[in-house]
């Protein structure tokens, strides 16, 4: 299913396009609506990588022959971070 979905092109750049709007949202945000966007963007970071395939770009790092960080990971590991950051923080 997962090849499917990313041989069309169309999920990853949905998700990518979500992607940053929820993080313009944790960062930006206010309130309730600020810790909805950052509990949002966990999973939405989690799905980037595992979606991302035919935007990837050059591999960073090799872990073996069949995985490694490339650089549209690192877009996954600021979502994560930055809602985190949101969601321990809280409003202070």
């Amino acid at each position: 299913m997962r090849s499917e979905a990313t041989s069309s092109g169309i999920v990853p750049v949905v998700l990518l396009v979500l992607l940053v709007g929820l993080l313009i949202a944790a960062l930006q945000g206010r309130g309730r609506r600020r810790r909805a966007a950052a509990a949002l963007l966990l999973p939405v970071s989690a799905a980037w990588v595992l979606f991302n395939g035919p935007i990837e770009g050059p591999i960073l790092l090799t872990f073996s022959t069949d995985h490694g960080l490339t650089v549209s990971d690192l877009l996954a590991a600021v979502g994560v971070l930055v809602g985190g950051v949101v969601l321990v923080r809280g409003n202070r």
